[in-house]
């Protein structure tokens, strides 16, 4: 059995970042976003062109995805019990997600408390921020998850 972690496993400060990194295919751009967005600028290049865009760029609900699924390679797939999530406090893209980009994650522990609604738990709330091959910041957000307290 893998190792736990628990409320009292993290400080405020404490850095994580994802194990691997993923390259973001062009298929797979065209894909998630014929499923889920699917806006000129995320499914079909020569129609991208003409857009605000000018060129193919992956949705930002594909890089929030990408995100999740790397948040997975870092410490807090080990949290007790799964990892809960309370909601996004805060969400933004400062660039688009390219086709080919090479994207990695970097959480940092803002802060936590415990839980005065739910007793023996605790509330680890956290920064994540998706950077590309660059170190450039292709998003970053603000959320919480419930920690068992142990």
């Amino acid at each position: 059995m893998s190792r736990q972690l628990y409320y009292k496993d993290f400080a405020v400060g404490q850095r994580m970042e994802s194990a691997r990194s993923q390259t973001v295919e062009k298929a797979d751009t065209i894909a998630f976003a014929l499923l889920y967005d699917p806006q000129a600028f995320h499914i079909d290049e020569k129609a991208a062109k003409d857009t605000v865009v000018g060129e193919l760029i992956a949705s930002g609900w594909h890089t929030a995805a990408v995100s999740m699924r790397l948040k997975l390679e870092t410490d807090l797939r080990h949290v007790a019990g799964g990892l809960l999530g309370l909601g996004v406090e805060n969400l933004r893209w400062p660039r688009p997600t390219m086709p080919g980009d090479t994207l990695r994650i970097v959480i940092t522990i803002l802060e936590k408390r415990l839980s005065n609604s739910k007793p023996g738990k605790g509330i680890i709330k956290y920064r994540l921020e998706t950077l590309n091959q660059k170190d450039e910041l292709m998003m970053e957000m603000v959320t919480a998850v419930i920690v068992p307290v142990g």
